[in-house]
């Protein structure tokens, strides 16, 4: 048995790059809603954790974009087109997230009424949902492989 070993290039150092990255966003997001929300809420209220939300959401959606421009550079070397799907999924739905969060900051400042506000709150959580589920077949497809 010999021990070769495999020097990375570098198309596998994106592909790691943006695998990471890609993983550490769904993580956390996965992490802040399932745990951080409903524990925030109790704690301090809804709206106290509402205004965390928003700082923290900020910046999960810059992440997102980091990303998209990782996974693309990953995803140039020819792969399948439900790879590409599932990044295009990822991107429209990031686009729309920085506008929803603009409206809700919007709707937060000028005080809204409230049964509106939830309402617009539901496309942001939606469109959270449909990124979320993109996201493991995004990581999937950028993995590196054995060829």
């Amino acid at each position: 048995m010999s021990d070769e070993r495999k020097i990375p290039t570098q198309c596998d150092a994106r592909r790691y790059a943006a695998a990471l990255a890609l993983a550490g966003w769904w993580g956390a997001l996965t992490f802040y809603g399932a745990v951080v929300v409903p524990e925030g809420t109790d704690q301090f209220g809804s709206q106290a954790q509402g205004l965390v939300t928003q700082q923290v959401t900020r910046t999960l959606n810059l992440i997102g974009v980091a990303v998209a421009i990782l996974s693309y550079v990953a995803l140039r070397p020819p792969v399948a087109t439900s790879a590409w799907a599932a990044w295009l999924a990822f991107v429209v739905s990031q686009a729309v997230l920085f506008g929803v969060h603009a409206w809700l900051s919007g709707l937060l400042k000028s005080g809204a009424d409230r049964e509106w506000f939830y309402n617009v709150h539901r496309i942001y959580l939606l469109t959270t949902a449909v990124q979320w589920c993109a996201a493991p077949y995004l990581l999937w497809s950028i993995l590196p492989r054995d060829r």
